[in-house]
């Protein structure tokens, strides 16, 4: 594997590494001493908030909202889905994108890795789960040729237990290994009852194996030809000597950068000397690209290479999910949108509408606050501030989406205009309702279920005549209608029957 990929658990603040690992800032520099087989060093290196990349490689940064690439000194963010973090993102090395978000956005099949060719800037799919099954992207790497995906297949909700190989261009994946408890033990003392990850080379496949019972807990790594058949490993030699939990071939095969229980290392497959070794701490994920092994942390990842006894240590983007270093710039077409709901753009339906509704008589002060507050907010396109108005109380669909925010952002993306909606009937009149819980002051006046002649009438500063003609012929009003409590509690926004 030439690029340098691995995962990130993002949690509040990154840790100092320990097991013969110190990490300590003063002022603007990094001090980093590592433990090496053969000698132990400090070295100061300057901090950086910028990933460092060198010669023709990019960084490729998955994270929450998008993706984002470091290219000769330069920073390009490519947006996705607003509410959900893209998990994983590698290049597909002829200039494209490779890509699978954590949750996957609704235009898309369940589980879906993404692809989008150099030149072009829509998303395609070219994998997905099928029902009750969930699919996790490992790598991709060059096979024969071609561009090959790697990646784990199992149950919904269940961990994944298969090992497969997909040509990105389509075909039948190819099964390279399954998890079986009820096997004979392997090498490694153990039937493995999961795959925890893996790594592709153009020759073999790194796996990650898991065992666990109500006893014992374990893992190893092995290598494997692309019909299963061990080539290396295990490493460690037994189950539970020391639990391996990543590992990244070269994209020759030749050599193994692993990782786990506060260590990580490089091997020579053919030779199976191991090359260099280090004691880190908070190992979330690892990358290598036969020469460096990168050890992500918490905010941070660390640079390990043979020819040196100390790591460089680097700053990441806030809420990193993945990083790779990829083979050379992705070159897709600027603006490209990831695919999902997008940030609402400070040009939404309801910019440039008034801030300040007019006064409304009759409206106890709790109710007038929170309509001033509603369109306040619908027209500074601030969807976080509306959703946090609505609360867990609000109705705004008929549908099963949870999330008010995310739904308002999509129909405004889809050209629905909510917020615009919820302006112009909060100018309208109102009508009050009497409700078991109490009153309910709802706008406009003809939601109701004998509107008068003037209820109609006063739609007209907002709907043409046609779709007044369209909700007397229906028989009742179903536009957007707004309702609050007499206790100032947003009830709904809401449209449709």
């Amino acid at each position: 594997m030439r690029k340098l990929s691995f995962y990130i658990t993002v949690v509040v603040a990154a840790s100092a590494c320990s097991t013969g690992a110190t990490t300590s800032t003063v002022g603007s520099t990094t001090t980093d001493t590592r433990v090496s087989p053969q000698t132990t060093s400090t070295t100061t290196q300057p901090t950086s908030t910028t990933p460092a990349v060198q010669g023709n490689v990019s960084l490729i940064v998955a994270r929450l909202g998008g993706v984002t690439l470091f290219e000769s000194g330069q920073t390009r963010d490519l947006p996705g889905d607003a509410d959900y973090p893209v998990a994983v993102a590698f290049d597909d090395l002829s200039g494209g994108l490779v890509y699978q978000y954590q949750t996957t956005p609704e235009q898309f099949p369940p589980h879906s890795v993404l692809h989008i060719a150099a030149g072009t800037s829509s998303p395609e799919v070219v994998l997905f789960a099928e029902w009750e099954r969930e699919i996790r992207l490992l790598d991709v790497e060059e096979v024969d040729g071609r561009t090959t995906l790697l990646f784990l297949e199992g149950a919904e909700g269940v961990d994944p237990d298969t090992l497969l190989m997909a040509d990105i261009a389509g075909g039948a994946p190819k099964l390279i290994v399954r998890a079986d408890a009820s096997a004979p033990p392997t090498a490694a003392g153990v039937s493995p009852t999961v795959i925890l990850g893996g790594s592709l080379s153009d020759t073999s496949v790194a796996v990650v194996w898991g065992y666990g019972d109500l006893e014992a807990d374990c893992s190893y790594v092995e290598v494997l030809d692309f019909d299963g058949a061990t080539v290396f490993g295990p490493i460690p030699d037994l189950c539970g000597e020391q639990d391996l939990t990543h590992a990244t071939l070269s994209a020759d095969g030749s050599q193994l950068a692993y990782a786990g229980e506060g260590v990580v290392g490089i091997v020579d497959v053919i030779s199976g000397e191991i090359l260099g070794e280090w004691a880190t701490a908070d190992i979330a994920g690892l990358d290598f690209d036969g020469t460096t092994a990168l050890v992500t942390g918490v905010d941070e990842y660390s640079a390990f290479s043979a020819s040196e006894p100390s790591a460089v240590t680097q700053q990441l983007p806030p809420a990193t999910t993945h990083v790779i270093a990829g083979r050379g710039p992705v070159d897709i077409v600027d603006g490209t949108f990831l695919g999902g709901v997008r940030t609402l753009s400070v040009n939404c339906s309801a910019a440039g509408m008034s801030r300040t509704p007019e006064e409304q008589g009759g409206l106890p002060e709790a109710v007038a606050v929170l309509r001033d507050s509603i369109v306040a907010a619908a027209t500074s396109c601030d969807i976080d501030s509306l959703a946090a108005l609505g609360g867990d109380t609000v109705a705004f669909s008929f549908g099963g989406d949870p999330d008010a925010g995310r739904f308002w952002r999509w129909s405004e993306q889809e050209g629905y205009s909510p917020l615009a909606r919820m302006v112009d009937v909060l100018a309208l009149p109102f009508v009050i309702q009497d409700s078991p819980g109490g009153r309910i002051y709802t706008w406009p006046s003809a939601f109701q279920e004998f509107p008068t002649d003037e209820d109609w009438q006063a739609l007209a500063g907002v709907f043409n005549e046609e779709d007044i003609d369209l909700f007397k012929e229906y028989g009742a009003y179903i536009g957007m209608r707004v309702g609050i409590t007499e206790d100032g509690t947003w009830l709904f926004a809401i449209e449709g029957d």
